[in-house]
């Protein structure tokens, strides 16, 4: 059922990515990360046994239309795809999605994030802040810190989602 969960949650994080409405159902793929080679077929076989068992909850939970267990589908469009543990997840993307203009957006919000994130570690790292600070002004100055950290973390993983090589810039 963990299988099924992972699968959940990032078809809805690509949905949501791709700007999908939630009442749309899409189209997913689905492929298994083989670990060895020699046993491909077992491996697909067990995919295959396991998407029996709980696709139609994932079906319901994330609003597909129709899972395939195939690496590449004639006539499918381009598609957004999320490398979890055990399987990659693609899910089909929306008419006229404009991939780059998506990679921009991602890289001046990672920017922005990063420009503001360090700002916070300045603060933090400056003695006289410390000292003239209030704990309650200290403590929120590390929770953004700690929410700025996290955001930058996150959009690099969409971004690397639309842009497989991108490299984190310091």
């Amino acid at each position: 059922m963990q299988h099924c969960i992972e699968f959940t949650e990032a078809v809805n994080a690509s949905r949501a990515f791709l700007g999908i409405h939630p009442g749309h159902q899409v189209r997913v793929t689905i492929r298994s990360l083989l670990t060895d080679p020699s046993s491909a077929a077992v491996q697909e076989l067990k995919l295959t046994s396991e998407l029996v068992l709980w696709a139609p909850y994932a079906r319901t939970m994330a609003k597909i239309s129709e899972i395939q267990n195939l690496e590449n589908l004639p006539g499918w469009r381009r598609t957004l795809t999320t490398v979890l543990g055990w399987c990659e997840v693609g899910v089909e993307t929306p008419e006229g999605f404009d991939f780059d203009k998506a990679r921009e957006a991602l890289r001046k919000q990672i920017a922005e994030a990063r420009t503001h994130k360090i700002q916070h570690e300045k603060r933090l790292a400056n003695p006289e802040f410390l000292a003239k600070a209030d704990p309650e002004k200290r403590e929120e100055t590390q929770q953004r810190l700690a929410e700025l950290t996290d955001k930058e973390l996150r959009l690099t993983a969409q971004l690397r989602q639309l842009d497989p090589g991108y490299e984190i810039a310091h």
